[in-house]
């Protein structure tokens, strides 16, 4: 694909990501022309970028896009470390090494490698294996740390009575957290509030064959849904990018391999139609208004408006869809659309439904972020 307005070139897939309806140099708008080409591991994928695109996109922040549109397939997991180089730093710090020894390169790829650690603590084994494919990429020849093997014992003939028993096998290491399997029994024994995971309590709405429905207790934030006045969806939302990006990635590499990747419906409003757009692939969500209806009580006002001009619902359960940001009570976004396509549902600070919405970039908006848990990592 060519960028008339720049002519910078790169292949992506209009399917995948906003790289294709906007330039990811410029900015300007595109045409639909595009050359699929996708592989299934990362180190071809950085390559690939590297070769077609140059350094600069493989070590800043326009990685993210094409390595979505080559590698849609690649684990949320590892894609996250992909992207965690850049937004940690590390990236600079191979960027500055790229002219000099092979000697330098080596320290700089352990100081990238520390650099991610330090910033997310991600598991280290999987951090080397992500900053050894962009040193592949950058065409480095980075040596792979093995472990020095010990002495070697000597060899010598011995009689059957001189044979020594095995010894007992040594315990294993206890995992570095013990969050993880906390939670999941406190789930599976029935408690449904204030579990902690990540640094965040959570309320459990479901519990679906090894899989758990959590919502944060309360608002953790204000953030715009967009940041414009403009027709969004949740598919197309910056929030959206926000929660499965940069606050997917506050959470360390072992709570992110217990957080399910889901495909999400996106219904149209029940009350005013707007398009709700497409499903979505998420790691992190926002409830959306069934969902809301569904486990904070449904008292039947959802299937049958009160009123013909009603703009929301206000019933027995506004209570229960209460959330506080701080010490105050306060509202929060829903992912649904609201009457029309740049305004989105939310909860009032009361507990009311409101089905009309507020305006996508308004700037206190709460957001109280959901995900699935699975319970048998």
């Amino acid at each position: 694909m060519e960028c008339k307005k720049c002519h910078s070139k790169w292949e992506t897939d209009q399917r995948i990501s906003k790289s294709i309806v906007a330039c990811p140099f410029c900015g300007d708008n595109l045409g639909n022309d595009s050359k699929d080409k996708f592989f299934d591991n990362s180190r071809d994928t950085l390559i690939f970028i590297a070769k077609q695109h140059g350094r600069d996109v493989l070590l800043g922040d326009k990685l993210k896009n094409f390595f979505s549109d080559y590698a849609p397939g690649i684990a949320v997991l590892r894609k996250n470390v992909v992207f965690s180089v850049h937004t940690s730093g590390a990236a600079d710090i191979l960027k500055r090494e790229i002219s000099t020894k092979e000697s330098e390169r080596e320290i700089a790829y352990k100081q990238a490698v520390q650099k991610v650690i330090d910033t997310y603590g991600t598991e280290r084994s999987l951090v080397e294996g992500v900053v050894i494919e962009f040193t592949d990429a950058l065409g480095w020849k980075i040596k792979a740390q093995k472990a020095a093997p010990g002495p070697q014992p000597q060899k010598r003939q011995t009689s059957p009575a001189q044979v020594q028993q095995p010894s007992k096998p040594q315990a294993q290491p206890k995992p570095i957290s013990t969050q993880i399997p906390l939670i999941v029994t406190e789930i599976l024994g029935g408690k449904k509030r204030g579990l902690q995971f990540g640094g965040y309590s959570w309320r459990v709405l479901d519990v679906h064959s090894y899989r758990a429905l959590l919502l944060t207790e309360d608002i953790i934030e204000k953030r715009r849904y967009h940041s414009s006045f403009t027709d969004t969806t949740w598919e197309e939302c910056e929030l959206r990018q926000y929660l499965n990006g940069e606050f997917l990635q506050k959470f360390s590499g072992q709570d992110q391999a217990w957080i399910c990747q889901v495909s999400n419906s996106n219904s149209n409003n029940q009350w005013f139609g707007t398009k709700g757009g497409g499903p979505t692939t998420d790691s992190v969500f926002l409830l959306s208004i069934e969902e809301t209806v569904k486990y904070f009580g449904d008292s039947g006002q959802l299937q049958r408006r009160p009123e013909k001009d009603s703009w929301w619902i206000d019933d027995r359960f506004g209570n229960e869809r209460q959330a506080k940001y701080g010490n105050k009570a306060w509202w929060w976004w829903l992912r649904s659309p609201g009457r029309i396509r740049d305004i989105a549902a939310f909860v009032f600070d009361v507990g009311d439904l409101h089905l009309y919405g507020r305006s996508v970039n308004y700037v206190e908006g709460g957001v109280r972020p959901a995900l699935w848990l699975n319970l048998k990592s």
